[in-house]
């Protein structure tokens, strides 16, 4: 007959043999200036606070790790990477994480290519610039600039909060590219510049418009917004 302790200890076996791997990824920052790097997609940062700093991060293995450094002002450059991130040299890296790895991220002045952003329409909204953000329903920007190292690879996401994205317009040099959809990536040779536009909200229906809902009853509700430029959508 089985026992429940026996029961017991092949849960327990089971569970130590399913259990996922972990490695650790090191990130040591330096160099004049301040600065973050990114770590997505745990979302956590590694700040460079003048003198610099080492954080360590542990990851299950196998994750794909995408690295940034880009700044407002002076952009981190990786190098000395180990490992898996061996092969990092721009402000941002990709790599998948097997096993024990490290990198350094130096914050130093220089002449580095720039993107600049322009927000533009009468709707508001936001576009990162991997490691920063560009928004102009809080803080007020009607344009952002953000630096990186030459070679590296760029990812603008637009995101319109009750507004309606229109798409990117009027890019220049590598960022011409980009269009009506989001995200647009692209590798930053030079400096570089795009518009975001955004278009307000005009409207909303809702269905059913009207409704008789009895005491323990549900009712479910649709809703659809309509812009400024003519286009409309679901709204939630």
């Amino acid at each position: 007959m089985t026992t429940f302790k026996t029961l017991l200890l092949a849960a327990c076996v089971l569970f130590v043999g399913v259990r996922a791997e972990s490695a650790t990824l090191t990130i040591t920052t330096n160099g004049a200036h301040t600065g973050n790097v990114s770590v997505s997609p745990t979302a956590q940062l590694c700040r460079a606070m003048g003198g610099g700093e080492t954080c360590t991060f542990t990851i299950a293995s196998g994750t794909y790790i995408y690295l940034a450094a880009n700044s407002p002002s002076t952009p981190g450059i990786f190098s000395s990477g180990t490992g898996d991130a061996a092969a990092c040299a721009t402000s941002t890296c990709n790599f998948t994480l097997n096993g024990d790895s490290s990198i350094v991220a130096s914050f130093d002045p220089g002449i580095y290519p720039y993107v600049q952003v322009v927000l533009a329409g009468d709707g508001k909204g936001e576009v990162s610039f991997n490691n920063s953000q560009c928004q102009n329903f809080e803080l007020g920007y009607s344009g952002c600039v953000t630096y990186y190292g030459a070679g590296s690879e760029v990812t603008l996401a637009a995101r319109a909060p009750g507004t309606f994205f229109m798409g990117f317009s009027e890019g220049t040099a590598d960022a011409s590219a980009c269009g009506t959809t989001t995200p647009c990536v692209f590798t930053l040779t030079t400096t570089s510049a795009v518009t975001a536009s955004f278009a307000a909200l005009t409207s909303v229906a809702v269905l059913p418009s009207t409704a008789t809902i009895n005491v323990g009853q549900m009712q479910a509700f649709t809703a659809s917004g309509t812009f400024t430029n003519g286009a409309s959508r679901s709204l939630f």
